[in-house]
């Protein structure tokens, strides 16, 4: 009997039972029933045979109503569908019909999703789950649940078969996510990832997603990035990986882990002999948990990515020294900007000392002193792989420089040197160039920012006569006199493989530039010269003619803009626009010539790329 959406329809279903009509179908879904028509059709049907179906969806059924339909259940054993979705059920009504429920094994079908009650929603499914093991789809979306009740569906659930779909979008608890995840896979696929991130996943959903991986044999990657763990969920991830054999990566980036948390985490992952991917990064971390790092970094031998990023920069040393003995295919080590330290870079150099793989390494601005360049030095003595050492804004010195240059007399394998900014005067210079006279493979040096004077500028002229590899070398803001630039102007007539050499900010005057201009037009080798902002004139210096012949018979530019620089304005000037026709350009004015003298077949730069 259907008659939904009927004012009177009420009245005449109690109507038609009074009257021994044969029902078996109880239709009264977006219609008002009174509580005494409700309780005047619960009765009829008490002796009831043959309705087997009762829907009264959408009908404003609140826990009085509830109340008569547990009475009718308790008696009638027929009734195998129960729909009383979308009504006022709260936890009063949802317990009289959990008191019978209990014991009800006949009904196959009940909805008691969107009620005023998450707890009548979870009702329904489990006992729809229980007395039906063939169903296939829930749906409890916006059903107000939350995280206690989710747990008593959970349990529910893991006992019935997995489900095609099972909705519970919308409702309070975080964790429901984790359920629908869990229990929603298809039968024929095997769930390898786990991916909660921004789940406003907290410790309470975390400890239920350890319960259910307790087993755990087919997960091997959980993200759960940017959620709300704190220490009590960090507890609950270790004792997982205390015992997991599967799991490969975990992700816990930008969560609230905090010092505690990390030392359960660490503790975990001294025996942890599977997982090898664990990000850290930004959990509030402090320096007073470092040494729970150091231990990891000395016991674990599986981890190769690890992130500690925390805005303490010197946590990331650890995660990277990890991977550095860990992962044999690492190639190139980035820890610019990290406040490394001494202590830092031994942590590092402990590492290193068990790689064969690293070719690159940056350690820009770290604080290093000379003693993290006595373990560096240590380092490069015995290695075989390295070829860029990049050790730019440190504190070396001449001290570090020394180490440094003792070990570099052995090396064959290094390309390129970065000391810059490093304290490094003439006395540690004339170390280094002698050990790179020795050093074959060396191709670019940067010792721009130091302090060498023209006495170092001799040192380095020494060694470019010896004609090694070095084909660029930045000597950029060293206190360069015209005396410095002579001898490397004597150097450059000779040396036929370098081709950049910077001489940017130092104090060369137009006397040094005509030595290194005529240095250069007797050289075979085309050579980047950069004389920014040193002490030249506008009128006295190099006179134009030399310059323009010089780069005319080089023939070297199809097009190119040539940009001056003095001390007090910024000239452009075209010089060529078809290297084929340079007897036809117009001669350049001499407000218009730039001071920066160059003689390579690339275009004019305001600051070449020295890096």
């Amino acid at each position: 009997m259907y008659l939904e959406k009927n004012q009177c329809a009420a009245s005449e279903t109690v109507c038609r039972i009074r009257n021994g009509n044969t029902l078996s179908k109880i239709d009264l879904r977006n219609t008002h029933v009174p509580d005494i028509d409700l309780q005047c059709i619960s009765q009829f049907l008490i002796r009831n045979t043959t309705v087997t179906a009762i829907d009264l969806t959408n009908r404003g059924i609140g826990n009085t109503g509830a109340q008569y339909l547990a009475d009718l259940l308790r008696v009638n054993s027929n009734i195998i569908k129960l729909l009383l979705g979308s009504n006022r059920i709260s936890d009063e009504g949802a317990k009289y019909l959990a008191d019978v429920l209990q014991n009800n094994a006949t009904i196959l079908e009940i909805d008691l999703s969107r009620n005023a009650s998450g707890y009548a929603a979870v009702l329904g499914a489990s006992i729809q789950l229980r007395n039906n093991r063939e169903v296939t789809y829930l749906n409890l979306e916006n059903s107000k649940i939350d995280s206690q009740n989710v747990q008593l569906l959970a349990a529910a659930l893991i006992d019935n078969q997995i489900f095609n779909r099972l909705s519970l979008h919308g409702n309070e608890s975080s964790l429901c996510t984790l359920v629908e995840i869990f229990l929603t896979a298809p039968p024929d696929q095997v769930r390898t990832e786990l991916n909660v991130a921004e789940k406003r996943i907290g410790d309470d959903e975390v400890q239920f997603l350890v319960d259910v991986l307790t087993n755990n044999t087919t997960i091997i990657n959980i993200d759960l990035a940017k959620n709300n763990i704190g220490v009590d969920g960090a507890k609950y991830m270790s004792d997982l990986l205390q015992n997991d054999k599967v799991l490969m990566t975990l992700i816990l980036r930008d969560n609230a882990v905090s010092d505690v948390g990390l030392e359960h985490l660490a503790n975990a992952l001294n025996t942890n002999k599977t997982l090898n991917a664990l990000d850290l990064s930004w959990n509030n971390i402090k320096t007073s948990s470092r040494r729970y790092l150091t231990n990891m970094f000395q016991c674990n031998q599986s981890l190769i990515n690890v992130d500690l990023t925390n805005g303490q920069e010197d946590y990331a040393v650890i995660g990277v020294a990890i991977g550095i003995r860990n992962n044999k295919n690492l190639t190139t080590v980035n820890l610019r900007c990290n406040r490394l330290d001494d202590e830092g870079t031994e942590i590092l150099c402990q590492a290193l000392q068990l790689n064969r793989s690293i070719v690159t390494l940056d350690l820009r601005s770290n604080e290093i002193t000379e003693n993290g360049a006595e373990l560096l030095a240590k380092i490069l003595d015995r290695n075989e792989t390295l070829t860029t050492l990049l050790l730019g804004n440190n504190k070396v010195g001449d001290n570090g420089a020394k180490y440094l240059a003792d070990a570099l007399h052995n090396n064959r394998i290094l390309i390129k040197l970065d000391l810059s900014s490093n304290e490094i005067g003439n006395e540690g210079v004339q170390l280094l160039a002698n050990a790179f006279k020795k050093t074959m493979s060396l191709q670019t040096l940067d010792l721009s920012i130091n302090n060498i004077g023209d006495e170092g500028a001799k040192y380095l002229a020494d060694l470019l006569e010896n004609q090694t590899e070095l084909q660029a070398l930045d000597l950029r803001s060293n206190r360069i006199t015209d005396g410095g630039a002579e001898f490397l102007a004597i150097a450059l007539k000779r040396n036929t493989i370098l081709k950049r050499i910077s001489l940017w900010q130092n104090e060369i005057t137009d006397n040094g530039a005509q030595h290194l201009m005529n240095a250069l037009q007797h050289n075979r080798q085309p050579t980047i010269l950069n004389i920014y902002e040193n002490r030249l004139e506008t009128t006295n210096a190099v006179r134009r003619e030399p310059l323009y012949g010089f780069i005319r018979s080089r023939a070297l530019f199809a097009e190119s803009n040539c940009f001056a620089w003095n001390r007090s304005q910024t000239t452009t000037s075209r010089i060529f626009t078809d290297h084929s026709d340079t007897q036809n350009t117009q001669p350049m004015n001499e407000e218009d010539f730039w001071l920066g003298l160059y003689g390579a077949n690339e275009l004019f730069s305001r600051r070449p790329d020295w890096s």
